[in-house]
């Protein structure tokens, strides 16, 4: 009859699979959600007051449907944004696809817009009305590059990611608090 035959083992060297010390880290660590959500609500503040003009009717009806569809979703491996007609449209970012960041405060607390602009020179991505600006900047800037932090606007007033593992995250040479140390220090607007 016939003897089922078994494969030969795999040698020493073929099963030790070679990955780089942060491919390593990132395999082995779960995906963590630091922030998900709409834009500020604060958006709608100035058009909501300014209802009685029939000119703010329309910003007003265009802050409202950005709360019902666009939504951030801020993770240690990447950025989610949802936009569109009833949130269909889907934006990942990779944060090793960023080239850069800058950011600008609007005129309520905590809010800014960020601009992120990707490795290929041509693609860049706003984000408008980020609640939790100073915890949020300096967290996807940790998870860059150096060359990255170094091109990004520095934040003065940055607050400490809530995330107590964020510093072990931080690009090698990158300031703890994930702030960056570059070629456009002191462009980020005052803070209200």
């Amino acid at each position: 009859g016939f003897a089922p035959q078994t494969p030969p083992a795999p040698a020493a060297e073929d099963a030790a699979v070679k990955t780089s010390p942060k491919a390593e880290k990132l395999r082995l660590a779960p995906e963590t959600v630091f922030y998900e959500g709409p834009p500020s609500f604060t958006e709608a503040l100035g058009p909501g007051l300014a209802i009685f003009t029939i000119v703010a009717a329309i910003p007003l009806l265009a802050a409202v449907a950005r709360q019902a569809w666009y939504k951030i979703k801020v993770t240690s491996r990447r950025i989610v944004i949802l936009s569109g007609i009833g949130g269909k449209e889907e934006t990942q970012i990779v944060y090793d696809d960023i080239d850069k960041i800058n950011f600008a405060y609007r005129l309520v607390g905590d809010v800014g817009d960020m601009v992120i602009f990707l490795k290929d020179g041509k693609s860049r991505v706003e984000m408008r009305f980020v609640p939790r600006l100073r915890e949020m900047y300096p967290y996807i800037l940790a998870r860059c590059d150096e060359e990255t932090v170094a091109k990004s606007m520095v934040m003065k007033d940055a607050a400490v990611p809530a995330d107590e593992d964020a510093a072990e995250d931080v690009a090698p040479g990158a300031p703890a608090a994930g702030v960056g140390a570059g070629a456009e220090a002191g462009n980020g607007a005052a803070p209200p």
